[in-house]
């Protein structure tokens, strides 16, 4: 208690009260500017947004910019007024009396007849000092107020951050308590999340304890509606008030609102701090109405949306929902303001921008100017900022996001992480890996096992010799980073409720029997109760005919509707064994009845139900179309620059689709006309392939064997760029998806451009999960992105369509030998190089004769052999 009263009656108070006084005009004078800006920058409500920020930033430094610029005499109040003061002065000397005589009179000197003797103590005479004269400063007149001014605002803010804090756990408790939505309206989200391209999962609750739609959370969004409210909606207005909260998880307005109301509890004073919040919070709000009003163009269907969005919250519309008057959203979204001219608003904005600027530059201490750290030594080895989920961390979601963040730029195209090999911890990927070169932070999206601890290894310690010591994550200057391991653990099952019914499966197609099925196979699990689409797996016991490969899941899917799987198996020949289905369990937890699937198979293709699907979709206008068309894109391709990224995973869980490993290598492609082209893919343990023709000389420039040859010499020499459908053969349309066996998916989304989807049912004994789908852009018919087989991807970009590509990128390069004859035993060159646009990447080079082989190459989606 005495520390208390001693700051505040102390120095401390004195700064704090002169900062809060000096504030209310400093921040009366910027909203005023805030307040003549905004005007110019109608129409603009993202620049409105930033400029209120701008001015409630400005006006919380205004209180510590002040308190550092108070008087340094500051002091207690005591002291404004007197203080007693001692001083030593010598006893008067012994004489006579005399009647003018004063204690504090000058005497007179001693006689030398009679000296005066030296005092034994010195006599204490106590003087008054006059008060110092009060300066002409009236802000010096607060002096005895400062205590009671810093101590009541120390009081309010503490009561309010106590009451939002309240507010905090409040909302924390409307989270627990809500219930997840219905699958129909999960979907919905997911479908409004892609769209919008919002990078994290968002789960949608509902809750009886709301009036109306708002984001909780910022590591692990939701979206919380009141119940029912969304099933009494329209659907293309429920994607529309869901588009509406998605962009605001996509602008993180959820830790933006979290700050601000910081801003507001130490602000809770100043009225110009509550009116330039009001205006981000409006700003806020018509911002996500402008993206979703951009992202669907639905502007009238969007008003007539949050018209019923009030009558179904029971609100009139002058009542504040979700943030904002939506009477005056609704009219700004039918009838959009007219943007102000940018020059009209450049003179203001430069005015309340440089004022900030230099309370932004006065306020910043010499410390926080010099934390801003150069890049890192270009031969250092990059190091891991942060990863996420954090090491160590406990009930992690099932479905999350890994990050990963560099101290400097990294190669998008390279990375490697591995999940511990033999353990219960598995994931899968819900998407690519994304590289934001800003934050220099790799993001993928997966789906984790359940209540299980991981153990995740980055980049690999590869043998001695083959070049850098690490593959894997590598900057932008080629150093590989060094292994980094970290773990987490995901959050358990919720548990079983008492007396939850077990699932009991319904009719499986194909039935059990002893009759064939084909090597490729439909496996549809009906339930009678919604179950868990992600809890599934199959235990394989091998039948008395089939080796040691067994069923192995290609595809799997789940119809919310008809409660039902489809796994569609890729079964090995002469096979004959059981299938256990287990682990298949309801949305509640309770596991499902099984019982054991018994099937064989010898040669057959496809199942009877496979069979009749691949003859229907042969007949498909829709598919003959996209064909066409794309073999026409690529027919007019004469040169081009294609970059590849290839996406690998591996799994040793054949029958629970899940991986232990995904990696990423980059490719690059040029073709030119005269029989020009490159063909490079990064390294790969170590090794670089890469091979090319200047049109009358193919090389490889290959670290272990460099070697070239006339390309007349080359007679096995398979060049496939840009070309997904043999689009320079003689066979014809019809030809092709017959002998191919296409079949048109439909339409999907890939990296944000719109495809088609195309796959094949081209079934090769040896390699049965080789079943290439193809995503064909919508709008210039090259391929997108190639789903070679489960585990192995390709996506694609191009430069340069049609343009000139320098003579320089295709002459052999130095340190290549000149051509040579065959050394003894060989007979002929080989030479490869696809781009994966028709289902199989690689390059190779090499030298064939006498069942000898010489060279290699690097292939993905095919073994080399299939060159």
């Amino acid at each position: 208690m005495n520390a208390f009263a001693t700051i505040i009656g102390g120095p401390i108070a004195f700064r704090l009260a002169w900062g809060l006084v000096h504030s209310l005009w400093q921040g009366a004078l910027i909203a005023a500017a805030l307040a003549a800006v905004l005007p110019f920058l109608r129409g603009r409500p993202g620049a409105r947004y930033a400029a209120g920020w701008l001015a409630l930033v400005a006006l919380a430094a205004t209180v510590p910019l002040s308190a550092a610029f108070a008087p340094d005499d500051a002091e207690p109040v005591a002291t404004a007024i007197e203080r007693p003061v001692v001083v030593v002065v010598p006893k008067p000397p012994l004489v006579a009396p005399q009647p003018s005589a004063a204690v504090a009179s000058p005497v007179a000197s001693p006689t030398p007849a009679e000296p005066a003797p030296t005092p034994p103590v010195a006599a204490l005479a106590p003087i008054t000092k006059p008060p110092a004269p009060i300066p002409a400063d009236p802000w010096r007149m607060l002096r005895p107020f400062a205590p009671w001014i810093a101590g009541g605002w120390l009081l309010g803010a503490l009561l309010l951050a106590f009451w939002r804090l309240g507010g905090w756990f409040r909302l924390r408790g409307l989270r627990r308590s809500a219930t997840p939505a219905s699958d129909d309206l999960q979907a919905v989200l997911d479908r409004v999340a892609r769209r919008l391209k919002v990078g994290r999962a968002v789960k949608l609750l509902e809750s009886a304890r709301v009036r109306a739609p708002a984001v909780v959370g910022w590591l692990r969004p939701a979206v919380l509606a009141p119940l029912g409210m969304l099933a009494g909606m329209p659907i293309e207005q429920v994607e529309l008030i869901l588009a509406h909260e998605l962009a605001h998880v996509r602008r993180g307005d959820f830790l933006a609102n979290l700050l601000q109301t910081a801003f507001e509890t130490l602000l809770f004073y100043h009225p110009a701090a509550w009116w330039i919040s009001r205006t981000i919070r409006a700003e806020r709000e018509a911002c996500c109405d402008d993206a979703v009003v951009a992202a669907t163009g639905e502007r009238l269907t969007y008003g007539r949306a949050l018209a019923h969005l009030a009558e179904l919250c029971a609100e009139p519309l002058s009542v504040p929902a979700s943030g904002g008057d939506l009477l005056t959203r609704v009219r700004r979204i039918v009838r959009p303001e007219p943007i102000r001219p940018l020059p009209q608003a450049v003179g203001g904005v430069l005015a309340l921008a440089a004022t900030l600027a230099v309370t932004a530059l006065v306020a910043a201490p010499q410390a926080v100017k010099e934390a801003v750290a150069a890049d890192p030594p270009a031969g250092d080895r990059p190091r891991i900022v942060s990863v996420s989920p954090a090491d160590g961390a406990t009930d992690v979601p099932v479905e999350t996001e890994i990050r990963i963040r560099f101290d400097r730029p990294m190669s998008p195209t390279k990375t490697i992480l591995e999940w511990a090999i033999g353990g219960p911890a598995w994931f899968w990927p819900q998407g690519s890996w994304r590289y934001d070169e800003e934050a220099r932070e790799f993001t993928l999206p997966v789906r984790l096992t359940p209540g299980v601890k991981h153990r995740l290894n980055l980049n690999v310690k590869q043998p001695a010799g083959r070049g850098d010591d690490y593959e894997g994550f590598r900057a932008a200057d080629g150093r590989a980073a060094e292994v980094f391991q970290w773990s987490f653990a995901t959050v358990a099952p919720r548990p079983v409720p008492e007396g939850a019914p077990n699932p009991m499966m319904g009719d499986v197609r194909p039935r059990n029997s002893r009759g064939e099925v084909g090597l490729l196979t439909l496996v549809t699990i009906p339930f009678d109760r919604p179950m868990d689409p992600n809890s599934y797996e199959f235990s394989r016991e091998e039948g008395y005919i089939g080796g040691d490969a067994g069923p192995r899941i290609l595809e799997a899917s789940y119809d919310a509707a008809k409660f039902s799987f489809s796994f569609l198996m890729s079964m090995p020949s002469n096979w004959y064994g059981e299938l256990l289905p287990q682990k298949f369990r309801s949305v509640e937890g309770a596991p499902a009845s099984r019982y054991p699937l018994v099937y064989r198979t010898l040669h057959k293709p496809f199942d009877d139900a496979l069979s009749e699907r691949v003859a229907e979709a042969a007949r498909s206008p829709k598919l003959r179309e996209v064909v066409e068309r794309t073999r026409e894109a690529s027919r007019k391709i004469e040169s081009a620059t294609i970059h590849a990224t290839v996406t690998q995973g591996m799994s040793l869980a054949p029958t629970k689709q899940w991986l232990d490993r995904i990696w990423t290598y980059g490719a690059t492609f040029r073709t030119a006309p005269g029989g020009k082209f490159t063909a490079e893919v990064d390294e790969l343990m170590g090794l670089r392939y890469r091979v090319g023709s200047d049109g009358t000389t193919c090389w490889a420039d290959n670290p272990r064997e460099p070697a070239s040859a006339p390309a007349s010499a080359i007679e096995d020499k398979k060049m496939s760029l840009i070309d997904p459908f043999d689009a320079h053969g003689q066979a014809t349309v019809a030809d092709l998806i017959r002998d191919r066996k296409l079949e048109y998916v439909g339409q999907s989304d890939v990296n944000g451009r719109r495809c088609h989807e195309i796959r094949s049912w081209n079934l090769d004994p040896r390699f049965p999960d080789m079943l290439p789908h193809w995503f064909i852009d919508a709008e210039t018919f090259l391929p997108a992105r190639v789903v070679s087989s489960w585990s192995i991807a390709f996506d694609f970009t191009y430069e340069d369509i049609n343009a000139n590509v320098p003579d320089d990128v295709f002459r052999v390069p130095p340190g290549v030998p000149p051509p040579a004859p065959l050394p003894e035993g060989f007979t002929s060159r080989y030479l490869f190089a696809r781009d994966g646009t028709d289902g199989y990447l690689g390059v190779g080079w090499g030298m064939l004769g006498n069942a000898k082989r010489a060279g290699g190459g690097i292939s993905f989606g095919a073994p080399a052999d299939r060159r």
